[in-house]
């Protein structure tokens, strides 16, 4: 948010409404109908395009064009190259997307566009918008939306306007800079997270399968779900888990309530230490979760105990985020509205099991593994913290004059 009006500014500097040095005003609704889009028409701006951009000071390309008749019948809204737009209504004010128009176009209805004055330049109000939240603006939290009257009500600094220019020269230089090793660290935060599933391909090969002996999974594994009243003392304070709990993928639990904070009332499924939870709804989400305490669980969920004369609870979690058990839940659940897998078709699989030794090794192997992709993922997520940082104290510096 950006500073208040009573606070000092350096000498030649002033606050402003941001309606008095831009035109405030908002798109039209989009045109409905392919005769109204071309290919090679001028550009119709939606909230995708600032979603698929995030931010830009020069936003050229859009999924639509419109064709002359849309021109010609329709009631739609100009913007000239340099405005500045940002989403007025939805979820899409949460993002503060923000992009600088790089050519003439047309705007739709949930964007907002700030055309500069003399008094300003685009840079300049651009970035003033980029140290603003628009949801603190927001009339209305269930349906998000912006007031033009109260956008133009916002107060910025300005600097005359060859101060603007010095200090957004300065701003572009230094965060494209940011900005490059911003997209560097995310690149590798997406390939640190395909990590798992190699790990997991490597370990359950076609090879590695082929040799496995396998049993009917219902020879080797129990559900035992024994349903409880959350409200009772001796249950209130258990940890509840879910899908919603677990990370896609990594046998990973996010977070932990118990049954009292989630304000459980409805019957649940208990579990004992050693079970292997799987989430039986939309497979393709890979849920699953080895736990090593007693809780309870949403009927969402199956609490897997497995017969530890063929089986180790450790090995069983990893094997069922296989993709060969994942491509087998997948087909069998979507002969369901909601994809879910039943317990007849999980007991159907005929699951590869080696002998107790080697499935130790595997499971030691991914859970080394696993423990290094986490700990190269914070690693990750710090650093890009720490270049979000950087880029938040440039604009506040820039924004009291200290650049």
């Amino acid at each position: 948010m950006m500073a208040s009006a009573d606070k000092q500014l350096p000498k030649g500097w002033k606050w402003v409404k941001l309606g008095e040095v831009a035109r405030i005003f908002a798109g039209s609704a989009a045109p409905q109908g392919k005769e109204f889009f071309s290919s090679d028409g001028p550009p119709f701006v939606r909230v995708s395009d600032l979603g698929r951009h995030g931010r830009t000071i020069k936003l050229m390309e859009t999924s639509d064009r419109l064709s002359e008749k849309a021109l010609k019948e329709c009631q739609l809204v100009p913007a000239k190259k340099g405005t500045v737009l940002f989403p007025k209504s939805g979820a899409a004010i949460m993002t503060n997307n923000r992009a600088i128009l790089g050519r003439n176009a047309y705007i739709v209805s949930h964007l907002i566009a700030v055309e500069p004055t003399d008094e300003a330049t685009s840079l300049w109000l651009y970035w003033s918008l980029c140290c603003i939240d628009m949801m603190e603006y927001s009339d209305n939290t269930g349906y998000p939306s912006l007031k033009q009257s109260v956008v133009e009500s916002i107060e910025i600094p300005l600097p005359p306007l060859s101060e603007q220019k010095r200090i957004t020269a300065i701003l572009n230089e230094q965060l494209a800079a940011v900005e490059k090793a911003r997209q560097a660290a995310q690149e590798q935060q997406e390939a640190a997270k395909a990590l798992p599933n190699a790990y997991l391909r490597e370990v359950f090969s076609p090879a590695n399968l082929k040799r496995w002996p396998r049993k009917r999974f219902d020879q080797v594994v129990k559900i035992e779900a024994k349903q409880v009243n959350p409200t009772l003392p001796e249950y209130r304070n258990l940890p509840h888990v879910n899908g919603e709990n677990i990370e896609s993928g990594t046998c990973k639990i996010i977070y932990l309530n118990t049954a009292a904070e989630e304000q459980m009332i409805s019957g649940k499924y208990l579990f004992s230490a050693g079970s292997v939870l799987y989430s039986k709804l939309r497979p393709y989400l890979r849920k699953v979760a080895l736990v090593d305490f007693e809780g309870l669980c949403s009927a969402d969920m199956y609490p897997i105990e497995v017969n530890q004369r063929f089986l180790r609870p450790d090995y069983t979690a990893w094997l069922l985020l296989s993709e060969e058990f994942t491509n087998f839940a997948v087909s069998q659940s979507q002969r369901a509205r909601m994809p879910k897998l039943n317990r007849d078709q999980l007991f159907s699989w005929d699951a590869p099991i080696p002998d107790l030794k080697e499935q130790k090794q595997i499971a030691n192997k991914i859970n080394v593994h696993m423990k290094s992709v986490e700990q190269l993922c914070q690693l990750i997520e710090t650093e890009i913290n720490e270049i979000n940082a950087i880029s938040a104290s440039l604009l506040r510096k820039a924004f009291i004059g200290d650049l």
